[in-house]
């Protein structure tokens, strides 16, 4: 299913919806019919020359009522099985069957992804650039823009000898256009440093559409921001100072505004949580920690980021399996040691099962702190399944 999503959105030419349910209802229909056939039948299976036949698991359990006519074992022997079953079908053709039913089921697979994805497209209404942003300027020139300050991010650029360092903010509640639109500037982290979160800001910044993929299968940009929400991106000219109403209304400085929605109040209690470790852990020890905890890099030096690069590390600074592991691990572990020491729990359950499903909350938790990257994602649906496999 998920290979026929990211099918779906490699396409260039998307498939409508008739096509698509027409494929899911006819392989379904088809797969229906071939189970149907495969088991209301007795299936034997041609072996080779001088093995008399194999039968398959239907044919050897029904061949067991046979007593005493095949000898010692009592089983039946080939020819007094094919006289008794239904069908009997040569090896070619028992494989044509279960290729098809397997095909089948790819397909049905991949449909449902395209729906999927088809369903997806449909439900994000991220507004075009022309549409949503009627700004005096929409090339070169500089343009007011006031909005609110959804979330921050500060991106370390440059090179080791001259490093530079970035902050991106998202805008929304936009003055002058509709309020689903969101666009991404970004500028020096000198310029920007003041701006917090949740405040009303006005800047003058150039505004631009996403840029379009350099190569064929090259980075876009476009896509990426429109399943971000994101109708437009922006450069950083100057952050224009006085008193700024948006349409959000006039706060004071931290003021969490109603509007907020849980994703930027997850948002908040990282950028706090990062701050807290940056300021009680060395200034050796807090980048690294900030990173492994809630995904926030932006205070590792571009030479560390050498160093880990070089020494073949810089996978551990992506919070993936091993992370998201050796937390399950620990969380299970000390759960399935103190419930032990519970009777009630200890006699009457599986101990383990229930260290298991507690463990879960867990890890999601440190999902959702750790910014729910695609990698993190991955490694918590792995770790969900093995634990309920427990």
């Amino acid at each position: 299913m998920a290979a026929g999503s990211v099918t779906y959105f490699s396409l260039d030419k998307e498939p409508t919806y008739t096509v698509q349910l027409l494929i899911l209802i006819i392989s379904i229909v088809i797969r229906k019919r071939i189970r149907k056939y495969l088991l209301s039948t007795n299936i034997i299976v041609a072996a080779g020359e001088g093995s008399g036949g194999a039968i398959s698991e239907q044919g050897y359990s029904q061949s067991n009522s046979y007593a005493g006519g095949a000898g010692e074992c009592g089983y039946a022997t080939s020819e007094q099985w094919v006289s008794q079953s239904n069908l009997y079908v040569g090896e070619r053709v028992y494989f044509v069957l279960m290729w098809l039913l397997f095909a089948t089921n790819l397909t049905i697979a991949f449909s449902l992804g395209f729906i999927s994805g088809k369903v997806r497209t449909a439900l994000q209404h991220t507004p075009t650039f022309e549409a949503a942003l009627p700004f005096s300027s929409q090339g070169n020139d500089c343009t007011t823009c006031t909005g609110i300050v959804e979330s921050i991010e500060d991106v370390p650029r440059g090179t080791l000898k001259r490093p530079r360092q970035l902050r991106r903010c998202i805008l929304s509640h936009l003055q002058g256009v509709p309020p689903n639109v969101k666009i991404r500037v970004q500028g020096p982290y000198k310029k920007l440093k003041n701006v917090t979160l949740f405040e009303a800001v006005s800047l003058s910044v150039e505004i631009f559409k996403p840029p379009t993929p350099l190569t064929i299968h090259g980075y876009d940009a476009q896509f990426d921001a429109y399943f971000k929400g994101l109708s437009a991106f922006g450069k950083v000219h100057e952050v224009l100072t006085g008193d700024i109403v948006s349409t959000g209304g006039t706060r004071t400085a931290g003021e969490t505004p109603s509007h907020a929605t849980s994703v930027s109040r997850i948002h908040i209690i990282r950028t706090q949580l990062s701050d807290k470790l940056r300021a009680h852990l060395p200034a050796s020890v807090s980048p690294i920690a900030t990173a492994l905890i809630t995904g926030d890099k932006s205070g590792i030096t571009l030479q560390t980021r050498e160093n880990f690069t070089r020494s073949g590390l810089s996978h551990m600074l992506a919070i993936s399996g091993l992370h998201m592991g050796l937390l399950a691990w620990l969380v299970f572990t000390i759960f399935s040691r103190l419930l032990v020491f519970v009777p009630r729990l200890a006699t009457r359950f599986v101990v383990k099962k229930i260290a298991a499903i507690l463990t879960i909350p867990f890890t999601f938790g440190y999902l959702v702190l750790s910014g729910s990257s695609f990698s993190a994602i991955r490694a918590f649906i792995m770790v969900t399944l093995s634990m309920l496999a427990i």
